[in-house]
C-alpha cells in the first residue's frame, strides 16, 4: 500500500490558465516511511506571478521566479506526475479539492488527459475530530501538532500533511482504513471527465444534527423540484400554478420538512424559487428582515410579490406527508460532480479562445499540443 501526499502552487491563482507552478509530493508506504520525496517545478503559462508581487503578495514563493522559468512547461512533468499517481493506491492532500482542480485544470489546459485517482482530504479529517474547529490553514494546524517545515514549499507542504495525519491517527488510535469507517468518510475519485469529492456521509445525509451549508441544502431541494411531475388536475386555491419564496429561516432550518412542503405544494402545481422574478408569493412571519425586499420586488408578470404568513400558507396546503429522506449524500455528491464536468466544458472553451488579449494573457504557443 502506498501514499501520494502532494501539494500545488499556482502563480495566479486561476486553475483554469496554467498557471501550476510547482507540485510537491511525498510518497510513503502504509505506515507513512517516506520512499519519495521531491518539489517538481514547473514553468506556468501566465507571463506573470500575479499572487508575487504588488504591495501586498498573496503569497510568498519559496523560490524565484527564475527558477520556476527555467523549468519546463507542464506537458513536459506530464508523464512523471501521472506515474506518481499512477503507483499510489490512495492520493491525500490539505484542502485538496482545490489541488485536484488544479492538476485538472492544468491537463485541460495543454489537452492532455485528466489523471484518475482516488483521494482524501486531511483538512476534512481534521474538522470531523477536531475540538478547536477554529484552525483551519495548513500552517495552523501543523502549529497546533508542533511540526515545522517551509510553508509554501510544496513538498514541504505535503511532508506536513502526512505527518498531521499520522498524528491524528496516533490519537485516535486506528489504522487509516478504520478511522475512515468510523467516522463514514468517502474517498473522492477523480475520473478522465469529472470529480466526486470526498465527504462525510453521515454529515450529508443529516444523521449528525449538524447544519448542512446552504448551498447543499438548495441541492437537495432543486432535485426534489425535478422529480416532482406537474398534476394534470391542481387543486384550486390562491397558490395554484403559482411559486413561492420561503423566508431563510423556514428554507434553512429543516430541509425534510421544507422537502415535504414541495411534495404538498405539487397538488396546486406551487413550486419553490429563489428569485423574485419567479415568484409569487413570499412566505413570511412576525419580524421577518427579509419581508420588505421581497415584497417590494415585482415577478416577470409585473405583479408585486404578496406576502403570505407561514401558518396560513400551512393551512392552505393542508394535509402534509411526514417523510424521512435517507439519500441526501448522494444527491448532493452527484450534483457536485455534474457541475465539475459543466466547470471542464468552460475550461476547454476559456483555452479555445484568443487568449492574446484577456486579463489572463498566456503564452500559448504550441501548448495546446503539449509542446514546450
Amino acid at each position: 500500500m502506498k501514499y501520494l501526499f502532494y501539494d500545488i502552487e499556482s502563480c495566479s491563482g486561476n486553475y483554469q490558465d496554467g498557471s501550476l507552478c510547482s507540485f510537491g509530493y511525498c510518497l510513503t508506504d502504509e505506515n507513512f516511511n517516506v520512499l519519495k520525496k521531491e518539489d517538481i517545478l514547473v514553468n506556468p503559462a501566465p507571463k506573470t506571478f500575479a499572487l508575487l508581487y504588488g504591495k501586498k503578495p498573496r503569497i510568498h514563493l519559496a523560490y524565484e521566479e527564475s527558477e520556476f522559468r527555467k523549468a519546463g512547461k507542464f506537458p513536459a512533468h506530464y508523464e512523471v506526475i501521472k506515474a506518481l499517481f499512477d503507483e499510489a493506491d490512495l492520493v491525500i492532500g490539505y484542502a485538496v479539492d482545490n489541488d485536484v482542480k488544479y492538476v485538472n485544470g492544468n491537463c485541460d489546459f495543454y489537452s492532455l488527459k485528466r489523471i484518475k485517482f482516488s483521494f482524501i482530504d486531511v483538512a476534512l479529517i481534521y474538522k470531523i475530530i477536531s475540538e478547536n474547529k477554529n484552525l483551519k490553514k495548513l500552517e495552523e494546524v501543523a502549529a497546533n501538532y508542533e511540526i515545522e517545515y517551509t510553508a509554501h514549499r510544496s513538498d514541504e507542504d505535503a511532508y506536513a500533511t502526512m505527518l498531521i495525519l499520522k498524528k491524528i491517527l496516533e490519537n485516535e488510535g486506528l489504522s487509516l482504513k478504520e478511522l475512515l469507517e468510523k467516522y463514514e468518510i468517502i474517498p473522492g475519485i477523480n475520473k478522465e471527465d469529472r470529480t466526486r469529492i470526498t465527504y462525510q456521509k453521515s454529515l450529508l445525509d443529516g444523521r449528525q444534527g449538524t447544519p448542512r451549508t446552504h448551498k447543499q441544502m438548495d441541492i437537495l431541494y432543486d432535485a426534489m423540484d425535478e422529480s416532482l411531475k406537474d398534476c394534470k388536475e391542481p387543486i384550486k386555491n390562491i397558490l395554484t400554478n403559482k411559486n413561492v419564496i420561503l423566508n431563510d429561516k423556514l428554507r434553512y432550518g429543516d430541509p425534510d420538512c421544507v422537502r415535504n412542503l414541495q411534495k404538498a405544494m405539487i397538488k396546486f402545481n406551487c413550486r419553490l424559487v429563489e428569485l423574485p422574478i419567479l415568484a409569487r408569493y413570499f412566505i413570511t412571519y412576525p419580524g421577518c428582515k427579509n419581508e420588505r425586499y421581497y415584497t417590494g420586488q415585482r415577478n416577470k408578470n409585473g405583479e408585486k410579490i404578496k406576502p403570505i404568513k407561514e401558518e396560513e400558507f400551512i393551512a392552505l396546503l393542508g394535509e402534509i406527508e411526514q417523510n424521512e429522506f435517507n439519500n441526501d449524500s448522494e444527491i448532493i455528491v452527484d450534483s457536485l460532480e455534474k457541475n465539475d464536468e459543466h466547470a471542464r466544458e468552460y475550461t476547454k472553451s476559456y483555452v479555445s479562445k484568443d487568449t492574446s488579449s484577456s486579463p489572463f494573457a498566456v503564452l500559448l504557443g504550441d501548448t495546446k499540443k503539449g509542446k514546450k
